[in-house]
């Protein structure tokens, strides 16, 4: 991989670490939502697992393509 051409490339790494800060975030505050009240706690649950989710769908849909097929849709 030569990074001198494709500059975009150091933009994944920081992306996949922002991305695990984000679900350790979120887990996180969910454990001390889930001790402070466990009736509505399921349904945050859902919530975050989905949102983190579509995230990485959407990482992963962006580099597969190339950037040509990002420049058309």
């Amino acid at each position: 991989m030569t990074v001198s051409e494709r500059p975009q490339a150091n933009t994944s790494p920081s992306q996949a670490s922002i991305g695990s800060a984000w679900i350790i975030v979120c887990s996180g505050t969910y454990l001390i939502y889930l001790a402070l009240n466990r009736e509505h706690a399921k349904l945050d649950f859902k919530f975050i697992f989905l949102s983190s989710r579509n995230w990485h769908l959407q990482v992963a849909k962006s580099q597969s393509r190339p950037r040509a097929d990002r420049r058309q849709h």
